[in-house]
């Protein structure tokens, strides 16, 4: 897998708009109206990645089983990064219940893929988790021993130690609001797709996070997520690796297929409703141009992408910085440590000398056992023999004692000097990050205002236009596809969407090209640890088909065994996300469920393997979560830590 940076050249916003105008013979001014009608945005820089973790899950309720009624309570808290496992030593046992409660609660969609028995035994739900440092509760609460879909929910946030609710009502009206809380917090665009009969529709929240869940619909042949339709594999890959350019081009196709004309029967039923669609297209061609506003927002609008390349500039330096404060602080306290035994050190030289000098210098003139004179037995006083028992004096041990007391005072000075200079670098590094953080928050609080003026920014004209092209919207939806000749303003906007797409393509094929290549290395070379056979070439093409070489033999993703399915999902989920890492443009969130993936046909070496590369990507890609339901195996042992199990031994169930 390569480990560069993208090489292909990516446009500048200027440079985009300045392309499309060359290419379709319109003036620029035109050509910015005609996409920001149709909701097209560019995209030219990658907005910043930001990671979901739960933080903790608990569910009660009553189980009605043979045996009776019991009640039961399950509690997993402190929740973190890396990998987490729900396991039991039999079938059955409740693992895949706390996968699919934590699928539900992050689609908001209950029961979702709950099990209807211990949906109907649940009657409290509570999932907290973050989205970077931001805390968010889901409860849900209903009666016990009720299968249908009532009940209520509650969404909440964490802000200052004060849970703020931002929505509190039926449990059917959660997942509108929890879709638009996770595409608002990660940023994520949605996908834009147009039916056979050029309605438009788009795929939001519910398709990105079914491509966080990988076993739970082992039937499924897409490669990423669930959904094969309107080429959702590759679109929610491109997503997760973070491709500038890629909603861009994804509106651009959709608006084309809403402009493509159909055919209409001679005798003309519309003919009222087609003539009013006119003279709203010229009021609508007659103040285009005129909004004041217009071009500001535009402004504004690139100054915000601009601000959000920054920040995430700036974020990643902050985040070298403080890894280097962190070495620093270390080494400082190292040293400090250091410095604190050798002062020690020093201290117990000096009193070992002064404590020898003290008793070489006594003149004792009784004995110390019985008190007797014994002042006529003294030797000769001199400094050479020992009065009492005329031995010489070791004149020697004292000057070694001073040569290592000077040794020991001189190591004392180094470290304190080495101290200081370390000192010195803390200091400085300190700084460097306090600018940084200054730095960050001042483009924090431009880009909060940049936004905050572009969702209030208006003037009368801008209104107008609004009304008018609401009203053509819904005329063109009464019209369907029995549009007659387009309108002067379809021919200019469709002549504008051609070489938008033309010169869109053109600038993320390249880049692309390569990713999918990354990718697909990687795909086959985890899947070959994975225990998948034979798997000679595996390539990604940009219709998002892995194409396969296994014993020789052309192949496809779609026709490998259900097992091998299986275990090419988990390698390409996995595979994005080292992609993603190695080229620095990653938006995965890094939240992975895994349910059951040694059920198929797995032998024991290629799940350790498995497991073992599972855990190493969460680990070095840092802010990585992945939860695990499975048998329990010993290959598990080495893997996943014991605080991150929750284990139903013998025939006892999880909850």
């Amino acid at each position: 897998m390569s480990t560069h940076g993208p090489t292909a050249k990516l446009a500048s916003e200027n440079e985009w708009l300045d392309d499309i105008a060359s290419a379709s013979q319109t003036d620029r001014s035109a050509v910015e109206d005609t996409l920001r009608r149709h909701g097209i945005r560019a995209q030219a820089t990658a907005p910043r990645a930001r990671k979901v973790a739960f933080t903790s899950i608990s569910f009660s309720g009553v189980k009605e089983e043979v045996t009776g009624r019991s009640p039961f309570h399950f509690d997993w808290q402190d929740l973190g990064t890396g990998l987490w496992a729900v396991m039991s030593d039999v079938n059955s046992r409740g693992k895949s219940s706390v996968l699919n409660i934590l699928k539900a609660a992050l689609q908001g969609e209950f029961p979702n893929d709950i099990k209807p028995d211990v949906w109907r035994w649940l009657s409290t739900i509570v999932v907290d988790l973050r989205v970077d440092q931001i805390e968010y509760q889901i409860s849900v609460e209903k009666e016990s021993a009720n299968q249908s879909s009532s009940g209520t929910a509650r969404l909440s946030r964490r802000s200052d130690n004060e849970w703020t609710v931002l929505y509190d009502g039926l449990l059917a009206g959660l997942k509108g609001h929890v879709e638009a809380l996770f595409m608002e917090e990660l940023g994520f665009a949605k996908l834009h797709a147009v039916n056979e009969a050029g309605t438009p529709y788009e795929h939001s929240w519910p398709a990105v996070a079914g491509a966080l869940s990988v076993g739970g619909n082992a039937e499924s042949k897409a490669l990423f997520g669930e959904l094969l339709i309107d080429g959702l594999p590759l679109r929610l890959l491109q997503l997760f690796i973070g491709m500038p350019w890629v909603s861009t081009l994804t509106a651009i196709t959709a608006a084309k297929k809403i402009l493509a004309p159909a055919a209409r029967p001679a005798n003309d039923p519309l003919a009222g409703v087609r003539a009013s669609l006119q003279r709203i297209e010229e009021d609508l061609a007659s103040i285009t141009g005129k909004s004041s506003s217009a071009a500001e927002r535009a402004d504004l609008r690139r100054r915000t992408s601009s601000l959000d390349a920054q920040l995430a500039e700036n974020l990643a330096e902050v985040s070298v910085a403080r890894q280097t404060l962190q070495r620093l602080l270390e080494h400082h306290d190292r040293i400090r440590t250091e410095k604190l035994a050798q002062a020690r050190l020093v201290q117990e030289l000096k009193d070992e000398r002064d404590a020898c000098y003290v008793f070489r210098n006594l003149r004792p003139e009784r004995c110390p056992a019985c008190e007797a004179d014994f002042h006529v037995h003294l030797a000769p006083s001199n400094d050479e023999h020992c009065l009492l028992c005329k031995s010489a004096l070791p004149f020697t041990e004292g000057e070694h004692q001073d040569a290592r007391l000077q040794e020991a005072e001189q190591d004392l000075k180094d470290i304190g000097s080495a101290l200081t200079l370390v000192a010195t670098d803390v200091a400085a590094a300190r700084d460097h990050l306090k600018e940084l953080d200054t730095t960050r928050d001042a483009l924090v609080s431009e880009l909060d205002a940049a936004q905050i003026t572009l969702s209030e920014k208006s003037d009368d004209v801008e209104l107008r236009f609004a009304e008018l092209d609401a009203t053509a919207r819904e005329l063109k939806s009464l019209l369907g596809d029995s549009s007659d000749t387009p309108s002067p303003l379809d021919l200019q906007d469709k002549v504008v969407l051609d070489a938008a797409e033309k010169k869109t393509r053109a600038v993320i094929d390249g880049l692309q090209t390569e990713i999918l290549r990354d990718v697909g290395d990687a795909v086959k070379r985890l899947s070959t640890i994975f225990g998948v056979r034979n798997l000679t070439q595996a390539t990604l093409n940009s219709q998002g088909h892995l194409k396969l070489i296994q014993g020789g033999a052309d192949t496809s993703f779609s026709k490998l065994t259900k097992g091998e399915r299986l275990r090419v999902k988990i390698a390409a989920a996995l595979a994005a996300v080292e992609v993603a890492r190695a080229r620095g443009l990653g938006r995965h969130p890094g939240l992975l469920l895994l349910d059951s993936p040694g059920a198929e046909e797995v032998i024991d070496a290629d799940f350790h393997e498995m497991l073992a590369n599972v855990s190493r990507v969460a680990h070095e890609m840092g802010g990585v979560q992945v939860f695990i339901g499975t048998i329990y195996r010993l290959e598990l042992d080495d893997v996943v830590p014991l605080s991150h199990r929750r284990h139903a031994r013998g025939e006892a169930s999880l909850f």
